[in-house]
């Protein structure tokens, strides 16, 4: 916060310093100020935004990469690029549109994520199912029959 009030006196002084209009104060604030939000904007909140996509998709890939279902390994190859763009043109609608399109905003990203996401398969699948029903506590089955559910 403090940098900021710093950096914007400094845009405001240099501002009126270097006016070419002959010294008027309002439009040197007025042009200090554009330059200020330009410069905070591509110094901090586009990089901001990059970083925070980029380590959601690592994370995400992270995530899914050390999951594992019995012998059976999940791979995520998400792209921090494709995202940047699905995220960047889903704001943009969901702005547009008041907030009308943002069940599509996330629909289009889980879209994206479903689609570089693959299972590595060790044998059967069917070895899961049979390994779970294995393990079907009692407690389960006492309920399902109290509540007279079939499993």
């Amino acid at each position: 916060m403090g940098i900021g009030l710093i950096s914007y006196m400094l845009f405001v002084t240099l501002g009126s310093a270097i006016n070419p209009t002959g010294g008027n104060f309002a439009q040197a604030l007025e042009t200090a100020s554009i330059t200020f939000i330009a410069f905070f904007a591509l110094t901090v909140i586009i990089p901001f935004f990059l970083l925070s996509i980029y380590v959601g998709v690592s994370l995400t890939n992270l995530a899914f990469n050390k999951t594992t279902v019995g012998d059976h390994a999940f791979n995520c190859k998400q792209e921090v690029l494709p995202m940047v763009k699905i995220i960047f043109v889903n704001s943009i609608l969901v702005l547009i549109t008041l907030g009308i399109y943002m069940p599509w905003a996330k629909v289009n990203i889980t879209r994206y994520t479903v689609s570089k996401l693959s299972i590595a398969v060790e044998g059967s699948l069917d070895s899961i199912i049979a390994d779970e029903e294995k393990n079907i506590s009692s407690t389960g089955q006492g309920l399902a029959e109290a509540f007279d559910i079939s499993i």
